[in-house]
């Protein structure tokens, strides 16, 4: 979700003994972490990012979107929050922690819903039987406007205050 986490996964990319693909948004960083030395991750592998033991809800993130989701969680209180980091392949000891411990999962990602982390984790609950209820935030089927990267996070409906919006919406 960082400059550092790009810089780790440029890391991980040149030990791979085949092709790996990084998506990253344009726009600016989201801190200065250049004097850290990146190390390489284990592929497949994500990590919860808020915890929150009690909590009914969790939210699962890929890419730079976990930033707006992080905080939306923060405010909201009692919401964990997973950064799955890897689409391909899915990190399914984590998904089956969150498949089992949560009723409700709201997918966060900037990239195409058709194909996404939403629809990933949604199919993997289903073949596995959990009844966590999965709500998908992304972009949808449909020509994107330009803008700024804040502006069409919001016009895409998975910027902080939709993020929120989907965390206190009943099921």
């Amino acid at each position: 979700v960082t400059e550092y986490d790009l810089r780790c996964l440029m890391r991980t990319a040149l030990h791979q003994d085949g092709p790996m693909a990084i998506r990253y948004p344009r726009g600016s960083g989201s801190g200065p972490e250049w004097e850290r030395t990146p190390e390489p991750l284990p592929v497949g592998k994500g990590r919860e990012l808020l915890s929150a033991p009690d909590a009914e809800i969790a939210i699962a993130t890929i890419g730079p979107a976990g930033l707006d989701a992080e905080e939306a969680a923060r405010e909201a209180g009692d919401v964990a929050v997973y950064d799955m980091l890897w689409l391909k392949p899915l990190d399914t000891e984590l998904l089956d922690e969150v498949g089992r411990t949560f009723r409700r999962v709201i997918t966060v990602e900037d990239g195409c819903l058709r194909g996404g982390v939403g629809e990933a984790v949604a199919a993997y609950f289903n073949a596995r039987g959990y009844d966590a209820h999965v709500t998908c935030l992304g972009i949808g089927d449909a020509w994107v406007e330009h803008g700024t990267p804040e502006q069409l996070h919001a016009l895409c409906g998975y910027d902080e205050e939709s993020i929120l919006r989907a965390l206190t919406q009943p099921v």
